[in-house]
This record gives structure tokens, sequence and C-alpha cells, in this order.
């Protein structure tokens, strides 16, 4: 794509996932592979939820609303707890978990194109949320 994009936040679709990781944590996906070949971005929220993932690219955070919660290290026992426009960086193959409390963040990807690391039925609940602000 050449052309400058402009997504209006009453365009952005929220889809909830990770729905067995506890509260509520949904994303919406802006920039991905449909739009560009080099990064990603998007909108997160967390609430009352943990997910323990590993990242698959580097990625960079800034939160915009609310808590959100970092878990690295041995046993997860380093916490980064973010707070409205703190930015937080993790390189690729960092062992973590978001939590947050009523947070939103935007974040951004490099690479865009993500290898999920498990089935996205698992990470992703039936279709998104109507247009709008999320649940959070």
């Amino acid at each position: 794509m050449t052309e400058v994009l402009h997504i209006k936040s009453e365009d952005m679709r929220f889809a909830r996932m990770h729905p067995n990781a506890g509260g509520y944590a949904s994303i919406a996906r802006l920039i991905n592979p449909n739009n560009s070949q080099t990064i990603g971005a998007g909108i997160g929220t967390y609430d009352g939820c943990s997910i323990e993932w590993t990242m698959g690219v580097d990625e960079v955070v800034v939160v915009l609303d609310g808590l959100l919660r970092v878990r690295t290290g041995e046993g997860y026992n380093k916490v980064i707890e973010a707070k409205p426009g703190d930015v937080v960086w993790m390189p690729k193959g960092t062992k973590m978990k978001y939590e947050g409390d009523k947070a939103k963040m935007f974040y951004c990807l490099y690479p865009s194109s993500v290898n999920v690391p498990q089935p996205l039925e698992q990470v992703f609940s039936q279709g998104p949320h109507p247009v709008g602000t999320p649940e959070c």
C-alpha cells in the first residue's frame, strides 16, 4: 500500500481474544499484512486477565488508559506496571504475561507477519465486537 491510511476510532472492530484467560481481552488489528508487508499495529485491551505469551516478533506498546502489567523473568517475577503515556518494548523471544486493570494500549509489531503459536480459535472468540469501543 502506498497511500496514507486513516482509521477512525468508530470504524475499529475489536475481537475478543484468549476467552479462557480469565477477565477480558480484545484486539483491533489495524495495520496487518493486508495493508503493510513490513509493520503491524493495533489496539489491545486487558482487564482482569492473565495471558502467557512468547513474543514472535519485536513489539512496542504505548499505554493509552488504565494499568498494563507485563510479567517477565524466571517465574514471571519481574513486573512492569505501565500507566497512560508509558512505553514498553518487548524483543522477539521474550516470554511474558500480559495483565491489566482496564488497560488499553496501542501496539506496534515488526515484522508485521505474526505466526500465532496456537490455533486462532484458541486465541480469538467467535467474531469481532460491534464497531466502536471495546468492552474494556
